[in-house]
């Protein structure tokens, strides 16, 4: 499974199954790249009622705008989405690099074996996530406990989860308090000019909001990243074309959001009333759920879907999803992969796995597909 994640072509027509996922939800699962197309831009199903249904409420889910659909959705997303545009994040590309070449020091100082994942990828995407946001460095430690612990991971107890979830929101509501004195122009202080100056949300919606941005993206970026640099060990070649033309590493990492997407399955959503997708009739209060790396390697949208095609043209892979609930974090996303990846690069010439793949512990949850632990050496 690690080696080539999901190595089949998904059956074209379109077909659903009904499946029961881990959290007991019965749903139609899709594996059709139009039919979820379809299904993630549609106003015929519901992300928001899905989330009532779980049952599962809590400051870090109920002012997220992933749980939300419009009109919610609009104004609380235009409240953060210009913080993750794409020149916004550009300006933030040279503390990325810096905090890549840091742990890309600190590893090569302790020397190998390393695990990549808790070394390297899960703090650099962590790291990147508290400059966006304006989190100072002695906060970001106890932030990143409690949210490592509520994140979609296989062990934790709901009560656990929800355990984490009240110490992340009373962390934040800190955070939030010191920002108020130092003016900025982070996702933060953004957040906080919408409460104190302009009042467009309360002081509740502030430290919801607020909350909410720790949930899972920093945790799925360092999934995708990992996810990458094993496809890239796994095809020596490759690799080796990527060092010795980093011009090639935008289109490459494209290709590895699409055939090793950290994302398993999309979010669940409810049809609000009877509809089809891709012919298949779906009836009202119906939960579907889709599969992106099934999508990813549909043969009716890609050619030779099984194949690496770094000249492929128009990559619409959906690792990211697509309409409304379109990753906010995406731009921020490609900025770490390609950092991380540059880095490893230019700075382990000779990185290489410390442990054959039949021994990697996998990480398979609902949400996310990847290696829980990547050991290397260089």
């Amino acid at each position: 499974m690690l080696r080539t994640p999901l190595p089949y072509t998904p059956p074209c027509p379109a077909v659903t199954a009904q499946v029961i996922l881990a959290d007991g939800t019965r749903t139609h699962l899709l594996v059709s790249y139009h039919q979820i197309r379809d299904l993630m831009t549609s106003d015929r199903f519901s992300r928001a009622i899905a989330s009532a249904e779980l049952g599962l409420r809590s400051p870090t889910l109920d002012y997220s705008v992933t749980e939300m659909d419009q009109p919610k959705h609009t104004r609380i997303r235009k409240l953060v989405a210009g913080s993750y545009g794409a020149r916004s994040v550009e300006r933030l590309r040279g503390r990325v690099e810096a905090i890549a070449a840091g742990l890309a020091d600190d590893l090569l100082e302790a020397g190998p074996p390393a695990d990549l994942v808790s070394g390297f990828c899960a703090p650099l995407t962590f790291e990147a996530q508290c400059e966006l946001f304006g989190v100072r460095q002695p906060c970001r430690e106890r932030l990143r406990g409690w949210s490592v612990a509520r994140c979609e991971h296989p062990g934790p107890e709901p009560k656990a989860v929800r355990a984490a979830e009240t110490e992340l929101y009373r962390e934040v509501r800190e955070v939030l308090q010191e920002l108020r004195s130092a003016p900025g122009t982070t996702l933060f202080h953004r957040l906080i000019e919408a409460c104190d100056g302009s009042g467009l949300i309360d002081d509740e919606e502030l430290h919801g909001i607020a909350t909410s941005m720790f949930r899972d993206g920093h945790f799925l970026a360092a999934t995708q990243i990992a996810n990458s640099v094993l496809y890239l060990l796994d095809h020596p070649q490759l690799l080796t074309s990527l060092r010795e033309q980093p011009a090639l590493l935008v289109p490459a990492i494209e290709e590895l959001l699409r055939l090793c997407p950290a994302v398993n399955h999309s979010m669940s959503r409810v049809a609000v009333r009877e509809t089809e997708l891709g012919g298949v009739t779906v009836p009202a209060g119906a939960t579907v759920t889709a599969s992106l790396p099934a999508a990813n390697r549909d043969g009716c949208a890609f050619a030779k879907p099984d194949a690496f095609d770094i000249a492929r043209d128009g990559n619409q892979h959906l690792s990211f999803g697509r309409g409304i609930h379109y990753c906010l974090g995406a731009h921020l996303a490609r900025v770490e992969i390609q950092t991380a990846l540059r880095t490893l690069l230019e700075r382990m010439p000779g990185l290489r796995l410390a442990a054959p793949t039949t021994r990697l512990q996998p990480l398979v949850t609902q949400g996310a597909v990847g290696a829980d632990e990547l050991p290397v050496a260089w």
